[in-house]
């Protein structure tokens, strides 16, 4: 497993993990200041990082699908969430159900772990293998047996 094929699952898994459990709220672990962006736009920009370097410096891995698309998933919910927060949407009012809310919450979160796990145990499998470099040029119509 490359460096930034951990970053990218290591990081999808914390936002996961956070954004299922716990609402990421200004003043409880997050500057309560205009300044700073909302929680949920600093998740999404440290969730696309590891993916954009990834992609650019390491290329596609189709064994790294499930981890690409939790990371692409979660972009939009954490949008949502943050004009929510900034008062451009109008809050949720469905509050019926807490309880049942926080398990769909768990078991989405446990899914994409089981996801992410499925795209870490794929990569390890199966590895990147690089051939040598030839020692020393050789012309294509040289004959081989001599």
């Amino acid at each position: 497993m490359q460096v930034l094929e951990v970053a990218v699952v290591a990081v999808t898994g914390l936002v996961l993990v956070l954004a299922a459990v716990r609402r990421p709220r200004r003043g409880r672990w997050w500057p309560d200041s205009a300044r700073w962006p909302a929680p949920e736009t600093a998740m999404a920009v440290a969730l696309l990082m590891p993916l954009v370097l990834h992609l650019l410096v390491d290329g596609y891995r189709t064994v790294m699908l499930p981890a690409y698309t939790m990371c692409v998933g979660l972009v939009p919910m954490l949008a949502r969430r943050a004009r929510r927060a900034s008062g451009i949407l109008a809050p949720s009012t469905a509050r019926r159900h807490p309880r049942l809310r926080a398990l769909g919450r768990v078991v989405t979160a446990l899914l994409g772990l089981v996801a992410l796990a499925a795209a870490s145990l794929g990569v390890t499998l199966l590895p990147v293998f690089g051939l040598p470099a030839p020692r020393a040029p050789t012309p294509l119509d040289a004959p081989i047996c001599t």
